[in-house]
């Protein structure tokens, strides 16, 4: 069976708290909690095994934080490897306010990280990138310490084994992997607006991002708009991604939830149109599920199935 490397170099204990309304100051009593073990590889890691993909997860966990994160993808049963680094691992936090239907999200950067460290990720991914891997996808940002070349690296090494990479980062690593050339990039408008340097308000915008995106080395190149949709540019044609049929409350994590279900359709022998399709409709499922890249993967099926 193929399978899914799922880098994810800067994991966290993602939290999400809901409250009956967010007052600055004020001492608040969720009515919701919730912590999954996430980060944005993480995320899209677990949104392609819940759809049904063979997946590892490559990171680096610290400390009592990381024996938690380890646990949870044991119980969920998304095989990892893992680097143990010195420290703790972050916990970012989304809090939700369901009476102005916004969310205020605060994302701890993380720990400094030894180049020893990431030298032992690149390593295990590289053992990863044997047979049965056809897929390898990279999320986030480059962890405090690391340089920028990171993502390149590790973009050069899947190209030697014949792995097509998908991308889902910003700043130095995604500049770092588009000078690699790799099969597939996905940003949001605003991830595309800081990498060519002007906005990306709409949908023609998005449309000559996708474009100079690629011509700065992606194969095919996806940029999403959140409940605006998206385009995608390949060398054949140019897609275009509806709007989501439904809203849900719960939007973080959705962009990794769309690079995971990406990869599970392409995985499962989708032609890029058909996984593009189920990629939207595992995002609009995401956001219907507290926690980062938790899902039902009947409903995003089903959605899936109508947008055909």
């Amino acid at each position: 069976m193929s399978r899914l490397v799922c880098v994810a170099p800067n994991p966290s204990i993602d939290r999400l708290y809901e409250l009956e309304r967010l007052r600055a100051g004020a001492i608040h009593r969720p009515t919701l909690s919730v912590a999954v073990p996430g980060g944005k590889g993480l995320n899209a890691a677990r949104a392609a095994h819940t759809l049904g993909a063979d997946v590892v997860a490559v990171t680096i966990l610290r400390g009592h934080a990381g024996h938690w994160i380890e646990e949870q993808l044991e119980r969920l049963g998304v095989r990892s490897r893992v680097v143990w680094a010195s420290g703790e691992t972050r916990t970012c936090i989304s809090i939700r306010d369901p009476e102005t239907d916004g969310l205020t999200e605060i994302y701890d950067r993380g720990d400094p990280l030894a180049t020893s460290d990431w030298t032992a990720m690149e390593r295990l991914v590289d053992e990863e990138l044997g047979p049965g891997a056809e897929l390898l996808t990279i999320s986030g940002g480059i962890p405090p310490g690391v340089d920028d070349d990171a993502f390149g690296r590790i973009c050069r090494a899947a190209r030697r084994s014949g792995v097509r990479v998908l991308v889902d980062a910003y700043g130095p690593g995604l500049v770092g992997a588009l000078r690699e050339r790799p099969w597939l990039v996905k940003v949001n408008a605003a991830e595309a607006s800081e990498l060519i340097g002007r906005p990306v308000q709409g949908e023609s915008d998005a449309s000559q991002a996708a474009v100079e995106i690629r011509r700065l080395g992606a194969d095919v190149a996806v940029v999403t708009m959140g409940r605006a949709g998206g385009v995608a540019s390949m060398p054949e044609h140019e897609l275009r991604l509806p709007p989501p049929p439904m809203i849900g409350p719960y939007g973080v994590g959705s962009g990794d939830a769309f690079l995971g279900g990406l990869a599970a359709g392409i995985l499962s022998g989708e032609s890029m149109p058909n996984a593009l399709v189920l990629a939207s409709a595992t995002a609009t499922a995401a956001a219907q599920s507290p926690g980062p890249g938790n899902l039902d993967a009947d409903l995003a099926r089903r959605l899936s199935a109508t947008s055909r």
